[in-house]
């Protein structure tokens, strides 16, 4: 049965999209809307559009009127970057972490990662888990290419992905043993909370905890946030890793692109990036725009409520469930891994995509339909479903009529 209430702190309030949403989606009515696309990709970017971009564009219009370098327009900005780090304390990490740990903010999310792997003095190998975007890779890769150290992205089969949770973790845990005993020196691991492919989120503390049995002095867990923050409700575990690093353009929904690192304990002024906001400016050219984004979506989020936000997705997850159970499989539904606002989708035995890969792509967009395909299982296009808060659920009816047309 799909719930019909939102979560709150005083009780449980009735669903209504318009009045929570409304102001944060594009102002068009459902109908052209619909027509015009089936978004379920969740870009990289959030769209500029709705409350949260004019609100951006009004901070900006007030930023213009400061002089360039005057102290009124230092204050500004400064006021800016101290509230987005409030609601981040106050939003994502645990009343016993909030005064001692170090928030940063970064250009983009890949440079923060970048960072969190430079801070790691005399780093001679870099791990990547299977759970990894391949953007994660890139950075890894060029990296290592400056400091001569070495990158292992760790893979998992098709098959991997629908073990029982123990088990996945098990093979995880056996496959990062077996590079940390090739390691001369220190290492990273780049681990993530949610599943970039399958959306599924890891149990991250059991992982470090039981690495740290293993080796608690030359390894470093660097937790990537990308897809958690605003999507996987979790305090962060912020004592068990090195650096945890958020992207706040998916499911933050903040239009500009923006890292966030969040570091246990705090960080040394010679280890502070020329393009980092930390307890001062960055050395080069500020980017006023991207706390403008940011401040505007975190006010966004605490005026709707986290888990509110949360709800709003999953609803319109269980409603595609259980619209399509019967046809389609969704990856690592039977693991025991939590759930979270996107799923990854294949078809079930007796079922399967009428086209190829490629075929099945174009299917798709000729009916305005935008996801993300995935080549893991060589057999069959794995299709990854994201349900994000400005959806509504006639358009979850309308890509599931399509999907049930592209089975045979």
């Amino acid at each position: 049965m799909i719930s019909n209430k939102f979560i709150s702190h005083n009780g449980e309030i009735v669903y209504s999209s318009r009045a929570w949403f409304g102001g944060i989606a594009e102002a068009t009515s459902l109908e052209s809307e619909q027509r015009k696309s089936l978004n379920f990709w969740k870009l990289a970017v959030a769209p500029q559009q709705g409350e949260i971009a004019d609100c951006a564009n009004e901070i900006m219009r007030r930023y213009a009127q400061y002089t360039p370098g005057s102290d009124e327009c230092s204050k500004f900005l400064l006021s800016l970057v101290l509230e987005c780090r409030e609601r981040i304390r106050n939003m994502l990490l645990s009343p016993a972490d909030r005064d001692h740990c170090t928030i940063e903010f970064v250009p983009n999310m890949c440079r923060g990662l970048e960072i969190a792997l430079c801070r790691i003095k005399g780093l001679s190998r870099i791990i990547l888990s299977p759970y990894e975007h391949p953007s994660a890779l890139a950075v890894a890769r060029w990296l290592a290419s400056i400091i001569k150290a070495d990158v292992c992205q760790l893979q998992f089969e098709a098959s991997d992905y629908i073990l029982s949770r123990d088990e996945q973790e098990k093979k995880l845990v056996n496959m990062i043993q077996e590079k940390l005993q090739n390691s001369d020196g220190p290492t990273a691991l780049i681990l993530s909370v949610v599943s970039y492919a399958t959306g599924l989120a890891i149990r991250t503390e059991e992982i470090t905890s039981r690495l740290r049995v293993i080796d608690d002095s030359s390894l470093h867990v660097i937790l990537d946030g990308a897809h958690a923050a605003g999507n996987y409700i979790s305090d962060i575990d912020i004592q068990k890793c090195s650096a945890y690093v958020i992207s706040v353009h998916k499911w933050l929904l903040s239009p500009e692109p923006c890292g966030i690192i969040i570091t246990p304990g705090q960080v040394g002024d010679e280890e502070v990036s020329y393009d980092t906001w930390s307890h001062l400016f960055p050395v080069t050219t500020a980017n006023a725009r991207i706390f403008a984004s940011l401040v505007s979506s975190l006010r966004a989020i605490d005026r709707v409520g986290l888990d509110n936000w949360r709800a709003h997705s999953i609803r319109f997850r269980d409603h595609f469930i259980e619209r399509m159970h019967a046809r389609l499989s969704i990856i690592g539904y039977s693991t025991g891994m939590e759930m979270t606002s996107f799923v990854a989708v294949r078809p079930k035995s007796g079922y399967r995509w009428r086209w190829r890969m490629e075929e099945l792509g174009k299917y798709l967009e000729q009916h305005s339909v935008y996801l993300l395909m995935l080549s893991i299982d060589p057999e069959t296009p794995w299709l990854r479903i994201a349900f994000p808060y400005t959806m509504h659920i006639q358009q979850v009816d309308e890509l599931c009529d399509i999907l049930d047309t592209s089975l045979e």
